[in-house]
């Protein structure tokens, strides 16, 4: 499996009281064996039908489905992604018909699995992943929404999307009905790709060419999830926004070639001994100065059973200048600041950002 730096953010944008969205990561303790089989699976869910409601099936989906493709015997990846994206489709529709106060709830979904050298994307409603290739994004998955649909359809054009009435309205999200079937997709991946998964707060503020500019100068794939939740929330914040990003940095540094080894001259032996000898005099003398170090903790492990899951609100990491166009993506100072994380099997709320970098 590929080294892989992770980045996660979610807000509840400048308009919405509550945050609905919920997204979810590998189990951090994935056996050698559980990883060659499943890889590793990655989820964003964007929940509607009221507070409540909305909160209760992004939460479930992104749990369930966790639990129910590593939990799935089936050799066949894409049967168990589908398989678990169903099963929570059918606990979030029992729910709502059992419960009078959910019984307008739903969500939508994506899902993305990592294996070797393959992708496997799933959806369900507009949440989506993109592949960012280079200077390139490529959507994934296809919105399941009216105005989407119009756009393929050639009945509409991207110019009238912005004001269309019907921009907001899905046809297909996890609760709604008693069944459903989700997309499925399949990409090969290179080193040096990203992976964007991300709800619908994200990229309708956002352009995919604006999204290519702020990934492109991240320093690393949690700065570039805290850039775009902050821009998004700069160009106006109107529902929650999440994003996950996943920079597939190809084989461990194990596995990289090594070099065969060179003579060395002689002379450098003797100068090396020369060097060797002054620091060792230099030593006797400050051997007692020694500058401290500070440390941050950047995981605070779940469950060992339980996948990464949560909601994580991060107003204090929005406040360094962010970009607002293309334009100005290259003046804006990246951040410097060390992130800490508190992910639990249940977080909800959580008032700070959160990195992960998984191991090999």
């Amino acid at each position: 499996q590929p080294r892989l730096d992770v980045g996660q953010l979610t807000h509840r944008g400048q308009v919405r009281e509550r945050n609905e969205d919920h997204f979810a990561l590998p189990p951090p303790n994935l056996g050698a064996e559980t990883l060659a089989a499943k890889g590793r699976l990655f989820v964003v869910a964007d929940g509607m039908g009221g507070h409540e409601g909305g909160q209760w099936a992004s939460h479930s989906a992104v749990q369930r489905i966790m639990a129910e493709y590593y939990g799935d015997p089936t050799p066949d990846p894409q049967y168990s992604l589908a398989r678990a994206i169903r099963l929570a489709n059918t606990e979030i529709h029992q729910e709502a018909q059992r419960n009078p106060a959910l019984e307008r709830m739903g969500t939508t979904v994506t899902a993305a699995v990592i294996l070797g050298q393959n992708l496997l994307v799933a959806n369900v409603g507009d949440s989506r992943t993109y592949l960012l290739r280079g200077a390139g994004a490529k959507q994934l998955t296809q919105d399941h929404s009216l105005i989407a649909q119009a756009l393929r359809d050639g009945t509409v054009t991207p110019d009238q999307v912005e004001m269309h009435p019907y921009r907001g309205v899905i046809t297909r999200a996890l609760g709604s009905r008693p069944t459903v079937q989700p997309d499925l997709f399949r990409e090969k991946r290179q080193p040096g790709d990203r992976l964007l998964l991300c709800s619908d707060g994200l990229t309708n503020e956002l352009s995919d060419e604006l999204i290519v500019a702020t990934v492109s100068r991240s320093k690393n794939a949690q700065d570039a999830s805290r850039q775009l939740v902050s821009l998004a929330n700069r160009n106006g914040g109107r529902d929650n926004v999440t994003a996950v990003v996943v920079s597939l940095n190809g084989a461990s540094a194990a596995a990289a070639p090594v070099a065969a080894p060179r003579r060395v001259p002689a002379w450098l032996f003797l100068l090396a001994a020369g060097a060797l000898a002054v620091a060792l005099a230099l030593t006797a003398v400050v051997v007692f100065y020694r500058p401290g170090r500070t440390g941050t903790a950047t995981m605070v492990a779940a469950d060992p059973s339980s996948a990464l899951v949560g909601t994580v609100s991060a107003d204090a990491a929005l406040e360094s200048p962010v970009a607002t166009s293309v334009d100005e993506v290259a003046a804006v100072p990246r951040s410097s600041a060390t992130a800490t994380a508190t992910v639990s099997e249940l977080v909800a709320l959580a008032e700070t950002e959160t990195p992960a970098s998984l191991p090999p």
